[in-house]
This record gives structure tokens, C-alpha cells and sequence, in this order.
């Protein structure tokens, strides 16, 4: 979820975005956004999930992250900057680039806690951009589209694991992504989204602004009635997605290793700090393939859960405590 100005905009020849003019300017607001935050993390505490939060940092500064402990964090640019210049016509150098991007990044730490995320103003992001997020020691980036068959996460040059919002085709032809603003904006249902991930061969980035909950970009602020409306929504996408057999997570390193079902067991290495860590994951058979993560809470390895599960279904839930890990192996 980017949790940013409300309803912004790219300003030509200026840094810093603005907000939709409502009749007293372009200047930003956050009202909507900190609304729209307290309906969403009550949301997600009723259904029982955590989220991501990409959090711009000049909201940080404006708005209370008093109750975002629970989720991971990522940051979402200081000022909404159109980073690679393409909308607003202006260009950062490297001097300028890394200054921008350590505001936005130090002003969410300081609000909201450790950083571990970042996702480009405007999803437009290059690998110049996302080498100096690695500088900072942000792990994943969420700042691309993929096709749904190319979602898988990956990792990329600087260092970081991206892991891609889908984009491409409804059940009718119609260009679509992975965003609610669509549904927010009365254009799609709920059906729609549960029906995409479907078609995702990855775990499935669902994404949405927070202003969004209380405030249209076309119709302006919303009463009562069409929040209720929007947070119903959101819910039944959720549930959806849930009830057909995904698990929500937040972002993992060894997001996107492949177990083959026809083995009993596969053996995964990944890097852990300054250790190789490897794992050994027994008695999945979800398919063709499963993708998995592994969860690690202060240095140890303590739960397997099955992420892209569109056969998970078909198991009765004791199958999952076949799923273990075995011991940690340590190299130098």
C-alpha cells in the first residue's frame, strides 16, 4: 500500500508533487491519506493479515504512523518525486539522487521504524535509481510491471529483490493491473482482482493508495456511504483471495524458490548476512510447483508457508505440518 499525498500529481518543472486541485491549489494534502491509513490497517487487523507499507516521507512527517509496528515498511520517495524526470522534466544527478532518496528513507525510519522496501513515485524506476536503494540497505523493491506470467520475483543487479505488480489483460481484453484505484473509481469489482491473481505465475502484489479509501480522484471526497462501500471492497478482495487458497505475506528473500513436486524433499541455499543458509523443505506436493518462504525471526528458520498455493485447495490444512525445515548450515 503507498501511503503518500493525497491524489498527487506531477508538477512540471518541480520536484516536489502536488495534490489534485480541489479549489485551492495543487498544494499537498494528507488528510485523506491518514484517514485512509486508519481504515486500512483496521481492515487488515480484522482479516488478519500484514501488509506493506510504502510510506513517502514528507506524509511521515505529517501524518501518525503511531499504529504500523505490525506491518514491514518501505519507503515511497521524500517528496512524491518523479525520480527519473520523464513528467515533470526535471533531472536528478547522482549527488542529487542520493540526497533525495536518503531524506525519504531517513524520514520514514525515523517515524516508522526499520525500512526494508522501496517502491518508485509513479512506478518509474531504472537500475540507476535502484543502485543507490541498495546503497541505503533497502532488500526489495516493488517499482516495476510484469506480464502475469513473468512475475516471479527476481533479483536484480544492484542487489535488491524485485518483486513485480501484474499488469495485462481482463477476462474481456481490457488493459489491467494489479491497483485498486480502478475499483476505488466505481470502474471494476472485486471479481476482477481474484480472477487476475489466478492468471499470476508469482505471488500476487496487490496494491493501493490509502487516500484512495476516502477520496476519488474524479468525484472528490467521499461520504459515509461510499467509504463503507470501498471498504467492503477491499475486504472481499481479500477474503477472495484467501478463501480460493493464498496466504498473504509481506516481502521474503527466498521468495520465489521452486519445489518439484515429484521430489520428496528439495535442498535451497540462499544468503543470510555473511551465511549460507540452507534449507530443506519435506512433503509438499502441491502440483506442478509450489513457491515457498521461509520466515526468519532473529536468526532462526521458524515456518514454511506456501505463497502461490492454486492447488492448496485440495489439502487438508495437517498436509502444511508435513511442510519443516531442517537444520541451518553454516558457512563461512
Amino acid at each position: 500500500m503507498d501511503v503518500d499525498r493525497d491524489v498527487n500529481l506531477p508538477v512540471e518543472g518541480r520536484i516536489a508533487a502536488g495534490s489534485l486541485d480541489r479549489g485551492s491549489g495543487t498544494a499537498p494534502r494528507f488528510s485523506s491519506s491518514e484517514k485512509g491509513l486508519g481504515i486500512l490497517l483496521d481492515l487488515f487487523d480484522e482479516v488478519g493479515i500484514r501488509a506493506v507499507l510504502f510510506v513517502e516521507g514528507r506524509t511521515a512527517q505529517k501524518i501518525d504512523l503511531g499504529s504500523v509496528s505490525r506491518h514491514q515498511i518501505g519507503f515511497h520517495g521524500m517528496d512524491h518525486e518523479d525520480l527519473t524526470g520523464k513528467s515533470t522534466g526535471v533531472e536528478f544527478d547522482d549527488f542529487a539522487l542520493e540526497d533525495v532518496l536518503r531524506q525519504g528513507y531517513d524520514s520514514v525510519r525515523d517515524k516508522a521504524g526499520k525500512v526494508e522496501c522501496f517502491r518508485a513515485p509513479y512506478m518509474s524506476a531504472d537500475d540507476r535509481i535502484l543502485s543507490h536503494v541498495s546503497s541505503l540497505g533497502v532488500g526489495y523493491d516493488s517499482s516495476f510491471y510484469a506480464a502475469p506470467g513473468d512475475c516471479a520475483p527476481h533479483m536484480h543487479p544492484s542487489g535488491i529483490k524485485e518483486f513485480p505488480v501484474p499488469e495485462g489483460r481482463d477476462e474481456t481484453g481490457k488493459k489491467m493491473a494489479a491497483y485498486l484505484w480502478p475499483m476505488h473509481e466505481g470502474r471494476r469489482g472485486p471479481s476482477d482482482y481474484i480472477w487476475q491473481a489466478g492468471t499470476v505465475d508469482g505471488p500476487y502484489v496487490l496494491a493501493t493508495h490509502s487516500w484512495h479509501m476516502v477520496e476519488s480522484r474524479s468525484d472528490g471526497p467521499m461520504d459515509p456511504a461510499r467509504i463503507g462501500e470501498n471498504v467492503s471492497d477491499v475486504r472481499s478482495v481479500i477474503e477472495g483471495l484467501l478463501d480460493s487458497g493464498y496466504r498473504c505475506s509481506v516481502f521474503h528473500r527466498s521468495h520465489g524458490l521452486r519445489c518439484d513436486s515429484r521430489r520428496s524433499h528439495v535442498l535451497a541455499r540462499r544468503r543470510f548476512g555473511d551465511v549460507d543458509e540452507s534449507v530443506d523443505v519435506v512433503g509438499i506436493g502441491l502440483g506442478e510447483f509450489a513457491y515457498l518462504f521461509e520466515e526468519v525471526i532473529a536468526g532462526e528458520a521458524q515456518a514454511v508457508e506456501l505463497v502461490r498455493p492454486s492447488d492448496l485447495v485440495l489439502l487438508p490444512d495437517p498436509v502444511l505440518n508435513h511442510a519443516r525445515l531442517g537444520e541451518r548450515r553454516d558457512r563461512p
